[in-house]
């Protein structure tokens, strides 16, 4: 590399006009990292700058390009957008990869000094040929006079470093501006292997497991448990949990949908634990990761609709690379930091796009939620981590948060057997696919969907009215009965006043001749029923005590 580097203390340009240009150019290379001069293969590009910059991490590359229109208002840049891209084409070998993936070369063009009618314009074709194109390119134009600053990137003022030089337009100006000493590197020894990590990912492998050994009804495509399984299992149903079943807002995120959603996962977090847990430590990882599964299943419990079943450990693995994306700014520009960002970038974003994936729905709230708790946590740990230490501070209040959280993971996973017999109703029930569309066909199918689906209660029921209908009450009462013998179960899968309707059509069957009985079976009904055409028809026929 060609660079002019500055020593510490040492004045930055000397002898270079005393121009808002070079004012800019001294902060850049004092307070961000830049160096004067640029590597060998970019030279074109210098001889049409008035000043060029560089800042290199060993991961990615940028190159400033400075037009002193102060100096001289009629110059412009030379090259075209095809040349300049060009430089940077030549210069992508001394960029780094990220998991695979080659960091580009920036770069930027800028014009400083009063713009004319055309100076937007003619930036403006300096722009990369597409989004993820490894040579990026942009336009600046930077007017001191009217404290401007415009460019033509995807994230304007907010693409780096726009928003320092904003702020040098608007704040006065310093005198004497030399090269700073190189903020020390946070201390960050390689903790060996990361056994909470690899703990982790084989618990929710043994998870997976028995959810395909044990699972209700058999399981499809690449290792796909039924829902069936994954209700009895814990997954996030709404329904259910506002019954009160909100151990599954713990048991959820530790389930997965298919083989290919476990194994995306595993990978995901052994690409953040690794390095959380040689960051912060592992009791800061075991709180995180707690933080990120919980945040995830409340917002899946939040925004997700009533017929999804939600679960997966995407929340706890974005809390983790929301973290890792906040805490990058606990190391001072340069390699770590670079790496960090690219490396929760790279995750965060595509995992907030609504694609689809091995057959399911993507669970974009738990992933924003588990995002969202990252990046709380991550500020947190950014305001308590000293430069001096090792790890972040108050690392026993993680301890208790983490061990209280993995305890009741295991304990979410209590209710199984119950939930398992609920698992085994719900594939017992009549499909979805094969569901009658209204009363009249499900009383046309009744007998077939009986001897098809006999635990199902609702073509009982309606074989039940047809009973009632022909005054056969005791083969309606052996109908009904039968039907609302497993109630507990399958009010847990189906709408729970369907059993309500049943314990009607029962009192009215009983109603002549055993009416004692009638009413302690309506009972339940009457409390339900305060109005409406099913109270008048309990009231008619005398079932609720007045």
């Amino acid at each position: 590399m060609s660079d002019a580097a500055v020593q510490p203390g040492q004045a930055i340009l000397p002898g270079f006009p005393d121009t808002f240009c070079t004012y800019m150019a001294r902060q850049l290379v004092a307070k961000e990292g830049y160096v004067v001069g640029v590597v060998a293969e970019a030279a074109p590009l210098a001889e049409n700058c008035d000043l060029a910059l560089m800042r290199h991490d060993g991961y990615s590359l940028t190159l400033l390009c400075l037009i002193d229109r102060e100096t001289n208002p009629e110059k412009t840049f030379g090259l075209t957008p095809e040349a300049t891209t060009d430089i940077g084409k030549a210069c992508l070998h001394y960029t780094g990869r990220i998991h695979f993936n080659k960091m580009p070369v920036m770069i930027m063009v800028m014009e400083v000094g009063p713009e004319d009618p055309d100076t937007r314009q003619r930036l403006a074709p300096f722009r990369p040929s597409g989004i993820f194109s490894k040579v990026q390119i942009s336009g600046w134009a930077i007017d001191p006079d009217k404290k401007a600053l415009w460019n033509n990137t995807l994230y304007g003022r907010w693409t780096p470093p726009a928003t320092f030089i904003g702020k040098l337009l608007t704040s006065p100006r310093e005198e004497n501006v030399v090269a700073a000493a190189p903020p020390a590197a946070a201390s960050n020894p390689d903790r060996g292997f990361p056994y909470l990590t690899a703990g982790i990912m084989a618990v929710l492998c043994a998870i997976f497991v028995a959810e395909i050994v044990y699972g209700v009804g058999p399981w499809t495509g690449m290792l796909q448990p039924s829902i069936a399984s994954l209700l009895a299992f814990g997954g996030i149903y709404r329904p259910l949990v506002m019954q009160g079943e909100w151990l599954r807002l713990f048991s959820g995120p530790l389930l997965h949908a298919d083989i290919g959603h476990l194994f995306l996962n595993c990978v995901a977090l052994y690409l953040a634990g690794r390095i959380l847990e040689g960051l912060v430590g592992r009791a800061w990882l075991a709180a995180i990761f707690v933080i990120g599964a919980i945040s995830g299943a409340l917002f899946s419990l939040a925004f997700n609709p009533d017929t999804l079943v939600s679960v997966g450990a995407s929340g706890a693995v974005m809390g983790l690379f929301a973290t890792l994306l906040v805490l990058a700014f606990h190391f001072p520009k340069g390699a770590d930091r670079t790496a960090l960002l690219a490396t929760s970038i790279y995750v965060l974003i595509p995992s907030m796009l609504p694609l689809t994936s091995s057959g399911g729905k993507v669970d974009i709230a738990a992933h924003a939620g588990g995002a969202l708790g990252g990046l709380i946590i991550g500020g947190l740990l950014l305001t308590i981590w000293r430069k001096e230490d090792t790890h972040p501070r108050f690392a026993g209040l993680a301890t208790i948060i983490g061990l209280a959280g993995f305890a009741m993971f295991a304990f979410a996973f209590t209710p199984l057997p119950q939930n398992y017999r609920v698992g085994m109703m719900a594939a017992a029930i009549v499909p979805e696919s094969e569901t009658p569309k209204g009363a009249d066909e499900w009383r046309k199918r009744a007998l077939d969907l009986i001897a098809q689906y006999p635990r199902d209660p609702r073509p009982r029921y309606f074989h039940a009215i047809d009973l009632i209908d022909a005054k056969d009450n005791a083969g309606a009462e052996r109908e009904l009965r039968t039907g609302l013998a497993e109630v507990d179960l399958w009010r847990k899968v189906l709408n729970p006043e369907f059993a309500f309707h049943m314990q009607i059509a029962l009192a009215l069957t009983l109603a002549d001749g055993r009416m004692a009985e009638a009413r302690e079976i309506a009972r339940p009904a009457c409390e339900w029923a305060k109005a409406g055409p099913n109270r008048a028809l309990l009231d008619e026929n005398k079932l609720c005590d007045r």
